[in-house]
């Protein structure tokens, strides 16, 4: 007859787990937590830069990738849709980026999603998001403005960049320069 384990035999019967071993991500079978990297990597490179994840399959993927991210909860509401595309600050580097229901995009980073899982496979409590996200000099949470929108921070798209850049050019044209000496 099976007796209900308790609670110190149950995390030690998975602790005897090696992390090495097979790993199932929605419902995908991996060999080791190396191949599922390697296979999500692959998965991005496949896809040009704007593309829309299309194969169930992959998005399913992501967004079981997206939950164990330390802000997933803030990035699978009101998710409509994720897609391939450059980063936001270099060009030549591909990222995913997820698309809310109001057209809001945001880049996510997968080492933070693999960090993420990585520390659930290994049962250790991950860091606080801060850490991650901005080492020693840690900032605060990110604060929510209303329903289903948080700050931004420092992370722009390159349009907002560029639409900042020329306000910023715009203002600068219109101040007098009170620092020439008139002749």
């Amino acid at each position: 007859q099976l007796a209900p384990m308790s609670q110190l035999a149950a995390l030690a019967a998975c602790s005897e787990r090696p992390f090495s071993q097979a790993l199932i991500v929605a419902g995908r079978r991996f060999k080791s937590f190396e191949h599922f990297q390697k296979d999500v990597a692959t998965m991005v490179l496949s896809h040009e830069p704007g593309m829309h994840l299309r194969l169930a399959d992959d998005e399913d993927t992501v967004k079981a990738l997206l939950s164990f991210h330390p802000e997933a909860e803030r990035l699978l509401e009101d998710l409509v849709a994720v897609k391939v595309d450059c980063s936001p600050v270099d060009d030549n580097t591909r990222c995913l980026w997820v698309i809310k229901y109001d057209g809001y995009q945001e880049d996510v980073s997968l080492k933070m999603c693999f960090h993420g899982l990585k520390s659930w496979l290994e049962m250790k409590a991950p860091p606080p998001v801060s850490v991650l996200q901005f080492g020693n000099n840690a900032a605060p949470n990110m604060l929510r403005l209303g329903p289903g929108r948080w700050t931004r921070g420092i992370r722009m798209m390159p349009f907002d960049r560029a639409r900042q850049a020329e306000t910023i050019a715009v203002e600068n044209a219109r101040i007098p320069d009170f620092t020439k000496k008139a002749r």
